[in-house]
């Protein structure tokens, strides 16, 4: 039986465009080596590390890995224990630091969406936050961002202007309450409830607003629908964003962006052209791909690339991963990947019974319940969320794409529970995603 090493450098290597290189993950550096020490970097990683050091070869390019080694490149296991450097700060955060309040003020839509999860669950009752259970989660926001500068509140549905009456008066208590603290307002919707009073609202109190739209006529009224009778949803949305951009241009171009969900076998550009050709900037616009795992939804071309496969763009990928490989500060002896926040210090999510979640899109997932307007925040619930990385901890310390990594807790559910499997499957995915981005890397050095 062949023994396990435990001093393999924790490193990626490939060729790429007839070139060698190694992604060195300690210290956060991709270089470019020669054919020869290529092969000795090939050498090293099947005797590890101590093996190597003892060959006492008399050539240049051996002479260069030991070189490389005594730099501090090329280091063995560094990670001791997965742990999250925000671990020891959470309760303090969680009890003094939130910053950001999401609100589902109703669950009931009035569009059918065609990759929309909801759509297949008639059987569930779409459900309306009251006035009551609102301002209590206005209070406990309060109470729970003394140390917060600025707080956001945003109101999520379901179509939210569905209830606008209760996100009017929720305004309203909120700037009654926070009179020392500055509160900003934010709201996705789908834009086919907007009207004069809406709008004169909204700028009142200087709301940033989403509006899903998929992009040009056809493509919106394939996708997008009314509930009610299936009907074309476009003419009545974009009129109503003409709307908003005739009568207050300003306020439209510094508040109002676009959010467009596009299916496996459509072109962002296009949506992206659409935007544009009407005078929209594409800074206003962001496009993500449809998560279709678990709906109706089939398409006939051939399998796309994992990064057209995820719900984030090329682009949206390559800026995050882009910020993780600038940052060369030191690994500890304890860390963990990137993509878990920090559960309710960076957002709360109470929905229409009260219930908090880490973020809206776990909202239908008990595996993520944090606690609730009565029972307040399970902190040791949210430590766990946090470092989902313990998951596959004995993966993690070795994984040579720690640091470009972004999977969080929603990735690692499978069947209403985190599972370790689920979570390997996504990392998987990630290591395609981190190689990706580093040939992207090095195409737009040159």
């Amino acid at each position: 039986m062949n023994e396990i090493k435990n001093d393999i450098p924790i490193i990626k290597t490939f060729i790429h465009e007839n070139k060698c290189y190694f992604y060195d993950t300690y210290s956060n550096q991709l270089l470019n080596v020669s054919k020869e020490q290529f092969i000795e970097i090939g050498e090293l990683q099947k005797i590890g590390l101590n093996e190597y050091k003892n060959l006492n070869k008399d050539n240049k390019p051996y002479q260069d890995i030991i070189m490389m080694i005594n730099k501090g490149f090329l280091r063995e296991q560094f990670i001791e224990k997965i742990e999250h450097p925000d671990t020891k700060y959470i309760a303090y955060l969680v009890d003094r630091c939130i910053n950001q309040l999401i609100i589902e003020v109703t669950s009931a839509c009035n569009f059918k969406c065609r990759y929309c999860h909801q759509t297949g669950k008639s059987a569930l009752i779409p459900k309306t936050m009251n006035e009551d259970m609102a301002y209590r989660s206005v209070d406990f926001l309060f109470e729970h961002s003394k140390d917060a500068h600025e707080v956001t509140i945003t109101f999520y549905g379901g179509e939210p202007l569905l209830n606008f009456e209760l996100i009017k008066s929720t305004v309203l208590y909120s700037n009654r309450k926070f009179k020392t603290k500055p509160v900003s307002y934010n709201m996705t919707t789908n834009g086919s409830l907007i009207n004069d009073k809406f709008i004169d609202f909204l700028i009142d109190y200087n709301f940033s607003l989403l509006i899903s739209l998929d992009g040009d006529e056809s493509t919106q009224n394939r996708h997008r629908k009314y509930s009610h009778d299936g009907g074309s949803t476009f003419n009545v949305v974009w009129n109503n964003i003409m709307k908003i951009r005739d009568s207050h241009p300003s306020y439209f171009d510094s508040n109002v962006s676009f959010n467009s969900v596009i299916l496996q076998d459509e072109n962002p550009e296009d949506v992206m052209n659409f935007f544009t050709s009407n005078g929209i900037s594409k800074s206003a616009v962001s496009i993500r791909n449809a998560d279709l795992n678990g709906i109706d939804y089939t398409h006939t071309l051939i399998p796309l690339n994992e990064y057209e496969k995820s719900n984030e763009s090329f682009e949206d990928k390559f800026k995050y991963m882009l910020k993780c490989f600038n940052d060369k500060n030191k690994i500890l002896s304890e860390w963990h990947h990137n993509g878990p926040c920090v559960p309710v210090a960076r957002r709360l999510f109470v929905n229409t019974e009260g219930n908090f979640f880490p973020c809206e899109k776990v909202e239908s997932e008990s595996s993520c319940l944090l606690g609730s307007l009565d029972s307040g925040i399970d902190v040791e619930k949210a430590i766990q969320i946090l470092n989902i990385g313990r998951l596959t901890n004995q993966d993690c310390t070795k994984c040579w794409a720690l640091r470009l990594c972004s999977i969080c807790v929603l990735q690692c559910i499978d069947e209403g529970t985190w599972s370790r499997d689920k979570k390997m499957i996504t990392c998987k995915t990630q290591k395609e995603d981190a190689m990706m981005f580093l040939k992207e890397y090095i195409k737009n050095k040159k």
